[in-house]
Parts: structure tokens; C-alpha cells; sequence
């Protein structure tokens, strides 16, 4: 009997320590520091924007606009139409200041005379009433006509042998150039509003 009491007498110790909670803090070396690495210096990445022009062609009332557009340089030109909603993109342009041109069917014309590349919300109002122009030429495969306002060119295409060309220019007086490899012929015009005009080049091959 002694045993077993002694037995019962342990028992609530033993209880006891199982209750008791031993919180034990382990603190542990820190981390060494993560190596960081610093990228060359280099060109920043391009913006979205890069190599694009866009916009939108509008009347007098600002509601969109059918048009045909073009970006020009001494070097040549680009064009596309709009869509129902007016707007225009042209891609991949390479990096240089642009003149753009919108006209309508209805012989309206707009001039903007520096466009950048990366000019994404243009807003083109085309309401100034332009001039159509007929263009013909023979006596050579091909050559370049450029048309001029103000020193500013505001169209630059090919022309074929025998096929004739139709645009429209800005009203008043424009220089009108049809140029290639060793050739170069200038004609000044002045042009009403709302009219049409003729020019025809008769070459020798």
C-alpha cells in the first residue's frame, strides 16, 4: 500500500510538468546579404510608341472623317486610307521629321508640316477646300512628282508613263516638281478652291 500511494503522490507532479510550457529562443546567424548585380548601362528599352504615327481625321464639327493620308520626305512617302472611324497607323517609320497630308473625295485638305515619329492622338481637321489636280506624263517609265506650298511638301508619289494621276493640293499658289535620274521639271500654278487643274509633262525617251 505504501508503494502505491507513493505511486499516486508522483503522479500529480508529473502532471504538472507535462503542463508547463518551455519557450526555448534560438537565435539564429543572419543570412549573408543577396549579391546584387547591376546591369550595364545601356540604351533605354524603346517606348511602345516607337517607329509609329497615328491618329485621326475629323471635320468642322469634330465627328471623323473618310481620308487618305500621307507622311512625306525629301526621300519619298507613305500613304493609307482611314478607317470608317477615321483613324490611321503607319508602322516600323523610320526616325525623322514627316510632313502629313489628309484629303477627302470631296477635294478637302489638311497640311501638317512637322509630324514626329511616336505622334500616337493626332487630331487632323480637314476642312480647307483644296484643289484637284490631274496629272499626266509620257516619254518615261517612271519618275517622282513632288508638290510644294510654302517650301513645304505636302505630296511626293511616282508617276507612270501614260497613266494619269489625280490628288488633291492645297488652293493658291503651289511648285509642282516631276524629278528622277536626270531629270527635273518645275511648273508654278496658282490654283483655285474647289477647282480642278490640269498638268501634263510630254518627255523624250
Amino acid at each position: 500500500m505504501k508503494r502505491f500511494r507513493l505511486a499516486r503522490s508522483l503522479f500529480p507532479c508529473s502532471v504538472l510538468l507535462a503542463a508547463c510550457t518551455v519557450h526555448l529562443h534560438v537565435h539564429e546567424a543572419p543570412a549573408p546579404a543577396a549579391e546584387v548585380r547591376v546591369a550595364p548601362e545601356g540604351p533605354p528599352p524603346p517606348s511602345h510608341a516607337s517607329g509609329i504615327i497615328a491618329g485621326i481625321t475629323i471635320d468642322e464639327s469634330g465627328h471623323p472623317t473618310l481620308a487618305h493620308v500621307g507622311i512625306v520626305t525629301s526621300s519619298g512617302s507613305r500613304s493609307t486610307g482611314t478607317s470608317a472611324s477615321g483613324r490611321f497607323r503607319f508602322v516600323d517609320v523610320s526616325e525623322q521629321p514627316y510632313v502629313l497630308t489628309a484629303t477627302t473625295k470631296d477635294g478637302r485638305i489638311a497640311t501638317i508640316p512637322r509630324v514626329d515619329v511616336g505622334s500616337v492622338d493626332l487630331r487632323v481637321l480637314v476642312v480647307d477646300q483644296g484643289c484637284k489636280l490631274v496629272v499626266a506624263m509620257t516619254g518615261r517609265p517612271t519618275a517622282r512628282l513632288a508638290v510644294f506650298q510654302d517650301e513645304v511638301r505636302v505630296h511626293d508619289f511616282t508617276v507612270r508613263d501614260g497613266k494619269i494621276a489625280q490628288l488633291v493640293v492645297p488652293a493658291g499658289l503651289v511648285s509642282i516638281e516631276l524629278y528622277g535620274t536626270d531629270l527635273s521639271e518645275k511648273r508654278r500654278m496658282e490654283l483655285a478652291p474647289g477647282g480642278t487643274a490640269e498638268l501634263a509633262f510630254a518627255l523624250d525617251h
